[in-house]
Order: C-alpha cells, then sequence, then structure tokens
C-alpha cells in the first residue's frame, strides 16, 4: 500500500504585513458565493447563518460588538447578492440594524467600555490570536483557540501609538507548524521562529473604532480587539503534488493596555 503522507502549512496574515497584498493581482477560480459553496447549498444554510450571526450579536464579548456587527451585515449582505431578496426582508433586516447594530460600546456604566479620547504614548500588547478551531499543539490534552497559549509563540507583540496617526508595531516571533498524517498516526511539529521586525503604520481613531492599515477595531479603554477575515490560512497537500484542500479561518487579535 502507498504511503501517502499530508502537510499542513500555517500561514499568519498579519495586522501590518497586509499592505504587501495591497497592489497583486489576484489569480485563480473565483465562485459566486463567498465561502466557494454551491449558490443552492449556501442559501438553504443562509438562514440558519443570519440567526448565528444575530445570536454572536447579542451575545458579543466587550470589546468585540462592533466586529460581530460587520459580520452580521456582511452574512445579510451576501444573502441578497446570492439568494436574491423578492420579498424584501433581507434588506429590511439589514435597514434595522443601521449603521452600528444600534451598539453602544459604554451601555451598562461600565467604565472598560469606553474608548479613550487619545492613544498616544500608550503601549498596547498582545495577549490572544484566536482562531476559529480549537486545537491542541502543546500535547496537555486540552485544546485552545489561542496560538499565545497553544505554542507559546507571540510574545512580547507590542503597538506603540507615538502620535495622533502614527504607529510604531513590533513583532518579535512568527509560528512555523507542519502536521504529517500517515494512516491514524499524527504528527505535529511545531516552530516558533524567533525574528523581530518593526513597523510603522498610520492609524485612524474615531470613538471606539480604530482603523491601522484598512483593518477595523474595536478599543476600549483597556483592549483593542482586531477580527480579520480569512487572516488565518492552512492548505493541506499530498506528498505526491496531485491534491490540495485550503482552509481558512479568521482570526481575532486581542491587545491589552500596559
Amino acid at each position: 500500500m502507498k504511503k501517502i503522507t499530508y502537510y499542513i502549512i500555517l500561514v499568519f496574515v498579519g495586522l501590518m504585513a497586509l499592505n504587501s497584498c495591497e497592489d497583486e493581482q489576484l489569480e485563480g477560480e473565483f465562485f459566486s458565493t463567498p465561502d466557494g459553496s454551491d449558490p443552492e447549498e449556501f442559501c438553504e444554510d443562509i438562514a440558519f447563518n443570519i440567526a448565528s450571526a444575530q445570536a454572536a450579536l447579542i451575545n458579543a464579548p466587550a470589546g468585540q460588538e462592533m466586529a460581530l456587527c460587520d459580520a452580521l451585515q456582511a452574512t445579510i449582505i451576501n444573502a441578497i447578492v446570492v439568494c436574491g431578496d423578492d420579498t424584501g426582508l433581507f434588506q429590511a433586516l439589514l435597514d434595522d440594524l443601521g449603521d452600528d447594530c444600534m451598539v453602544d460600546p459604554g451601555d451598562g456604566g461600565d467604565d472598560d467600555g469606553d474608548a479613550p479620547g487619545s492613544l498616544v504614548g500608550q503601549t498596547y500588547i498582545l495577549t490572544a490570536f484566536e482562531v476559529e478551531t480549537a486545537v491542541d499543539l502543546d500535547g496537555d490534552g486540552d485544546a485552545s483557540n489561542d496560538l499565545i497559549i497553544e505554542t507559546g509563540c507571540y510574545q512580547n507583540e507590542t503597538l506603540f501609538f507615538d502620535s495622533e496617526t502614527e504607529l510604531t508595531a513590533t513583532s518579535n516571533s512568527f509560528l512555523n507548524l507542519s502536521v504529517v498524517i500517515d494512516g491514524d498516526v499524527v504528527t505535529q511539529m511545531v516552530e516558533c521562529i524567533i525574528e523581530q521586525e518593526i513597523t510603522n503604520s498610520n492609524y485612524v481613531l474615531n470613538g471606539n473604532t480604530i482603523t491601522i492599515d484598512g483593518i477595523n477595531g474595536v478599543v476600549s479603554s483597556t483592549q483593542i480587539v482586531f477580527t480579520v477575515p480569512d487572516g488565518f490560512f492552512g492548505e493541506i497537500v499530498s506528498d505526491d503534488g496531485m491534491g490540495s484542500v485550503e482552509i481558512l479561518e479568521d482570526i481575532t487579535f486581542t491587545y491589552t493596555l500596559q
């Protein structure tokens, strides 16, 4: 029996690395649905997907309300584009949400929800790097969505706000992960590569929303939370090169004020 080995190559698309992709021409096969699925199946599931997005927004953790609002709006827009809206129901849902889904981060008198008027002179450190699927990369038997917990990588990654429009991002490491599957035997190879990179970027702070190089985040008095759709890319490739499967997951970064 021929042995087939599969490799999963995970590539982190970081906040500051997105600049280099802005001018690249997109190539490959394009689909009419956002996830490349069959349009008929996509529309069969759309009511459930909208309900799930609504539930996620209702139960949003502090600091993630606007990101989940954006996700809900995107789900409804995709429903209109792919499935049509003869009854006007999807558009009515979208109109009812408004621009901010009626989210008030400061509601309830919780000071942690109030955004600072200025970030100048402040340093935020990356305290969570979460993907959608929980994994056990450190072999302790407990799976987690947080790659900092699972790998010990991405330590002391910081954002320092130099002025009202400029910041300095410092990255000290990146993750190199491969998984070999041979029958029922799965071998994980996790390597945290120490390599410092310092990047200067511009940002815009508007209330509780911060935009860095086109990526929006939500600011509270103690945290900044970014969600990057499909920021985590994986590819399963057979050792004969004849087959591959791509994996895309959202990344959520949480930076905490020091």
